[in-house]
């Protein structure tokens, strides 16, 4: 299953997934762009793929889109692939979360967990199932204080609009493709520890010319996305070549990945050492608080708050 997959990286993987033979479920918000570029692909390949739509900006949709999944009998991978960055301040989703966190992480979180059953069901010791997320560098513009878990709004609306600089999209997006990086090392720790067979990576697609700064039409962005768009047309990678990295995590035998791993390139990166346990556990605690998601796993970061 591939979210986003009617253009760019995602149309890619999906592209090279099913010449591979895999039955591939693709949700995507266009679905009028989906079926254009699923043509594209069986006319190539002679393989179909299926369509659903899915709008991450809608917990509703997410949940509808997971119920047809989950008709499935098995799901052996599932890349989160779909995202955005918006330059536009004060946009959120429909349930009130910050748009950058809601679309990119809050979504892709809570379509995992309603996945994840299914997925857990089909692995096995040997072939495990695979998480895949589609993060980026742009982790890095959270800077040394990594995650901003410990504001009393993270996530909401209102959290995004204590972001005033000229850069504040930039720190929204580092913040929600840090959020896909614990996520995954997260959903590793803790299939290891009920020993489930499941393993979740993350990755950096590299600097691909893609759609991703699709909704830069603005004021002053429009001339800074023309320049980087020119720029990644020449010296960019193409997305079959930024879908690399997402097809090695999906494809390479699972003894080659670290599980929770951060990938660059097709090879395992270190983090830097300011990210920590507890931002990882609270972000965890914090997002199914959120989502309105029921864990059975007992809360730590976020005990006290839970009780007042």
């Amino acid at each position: 299953m591939v979210t986003g997959g009617n253009t760019g990286i995602g149309k890619e993987t999906v592209r090279e997934l099913v010449k591979r033979g895999a039955k591939v479920i693709t949700g995507c918000r266009d679905v009028e762009k989906a079926k254009r570029a699923v043509q594209e692909i069986k006319e190539e390949t002679g393989h179909d793929v299926t369509i659903e739509p899915l709008d991450l900006s809608d917990v509703e949709s997410v949940k509808k889109f997971a119920e047809r999944c989950l008709k499935e009998s098995r799901l052996d991978i599932l890349v989160n692939n779909a995202g955005l960055m918006m330059p536009v301040r004060g946009l959120k989703t429909k349930q009130d979360f910050e748009i950058h966190m809601g679309v990119n992480y809050l979504g892709h979180y809570l379509l995992t967990s309603l996945l994840y059953p299914l997925m857990v069901q089909t692995g096995t010791e040997f072939r495990p199932s695979r998480i895949v997320n589609v993060s980026s560098e742009g982790h890095k513009f959270t800077m040394r204080a990594g995650q901003d878990i410990d504001d009393p709004n993270f996530g909401l609306s209102t959290w995004g609009a204590g972001y005033t600089s000229m850069f504040a999209f930039h720190q929204l997006y580092g913040q929600s493709k840090l959020a896909q990086i614990y996520h995954a090392k997260e959903v590793s720790r803790l299939a290891k520890e009920k020993g489930e067979h499941v393993i979740a990576v993350s990755l950096h697609p590299g600097a691909v010319a893609t759609e991703i700064t699709r909704y830069h039409n603005e004021g002053f962005f429009v001339a800074v996305t023309s320049f980087i768009e020119n720029g990644l047309l020449y010296f960019g990678k193409t997305p079959l070549e930024g879908a690399q990295t997402t097809l090695h995590c999906c494809l390479t035998d699972s003894t080659y990945l670290e599980p929770g791993g951060y990938y660059v390139d097709c090879v395992k990166q270190e983090l830097p050492s300011w990210y920590n346990d507890r931002q990882q556990g609270k972000l965890r605690e914090v997002s199914d608080r959120l989502l309105g998601i029921q864990s059975s796993e007992p809360l730590v970061w976020t005990k006290s708050a839970s009780n007042k």
